[in-house]
């Protein structure tokens, strides 16, 4: 839940993706994004809890949809409460993230992904739901339109793993 986000939080431009954004905080910058925007790609409203599906179920996804706005930001660059951690990785650092993270949890990680909402859906949305981490090989949208590369993966973790896998 956001209580309050500073000016230095960015509006996002809606011909944009929800995982575009994701992409520019790994590199610095930080956005908000509110209910009532308008992004490109409208599966994040649905997996993220901004609004409730009419015609198919998402999963996974908040519920119920009460979400009003969510901060992107590095993690160094934010004071509210974090619920997901997304890392944007090559194959080799996923092995090393998912060996800290087994050693951890003391059991295998177990991943659940479709090549589709990966950002919002997979990585996200799964984190807040599930409470355990997850990895995506990315959705065909995160790479033609977001910038992410032939040799990236997503994993996310929630936050409470987050200072575990730190000290790990």
């Amino acid at each position: 839940s956001i209580q309050n986000w500073d000016d230095s939080f960015q509006d996002i431009d809606s011909d944009k993706r929800f995982c575009y954004y994701v992409r520019l905080a790994a590199q610095g910058e930080k956005f908000v994004v509110k209910n009532d925007y308008k992004l490109e790609c409208h599966t994040p409203y649905l997996c993220l809890g901004f609004k409730e599906p009419k015609y198919a179920d998402f999963e996974p996804r908040i519920k119920p949809a009460t979400t009003k706005a969510i901060l992107i930001s590095p993690l160094h660059k934010i004071q509210n409460p974090v619920d997901s951690v997304v890392f944007i990785v090559n194959a080799k650092q996923a092995m090393i993230l998912v060996s800290a993270l087994r050693r951890i949890l003391k059991h295998k990680i177990e991943a659940n992904f479709g090549a589709t909402m990966a950002i919002c859906g997979e990585i996200i949305a799964h984190n807040i739901v599930n409470k355990t981490p997850n990895i995506s090989v990315l959705c065909q949208g995160a790479r033609l339109f977001s910038g992410y590369t032939d040799d990236e993966l997503a994993l996310g973790i929630p936050f409470s793993l987050f200072d575990a896998l730190y000290s790990a």
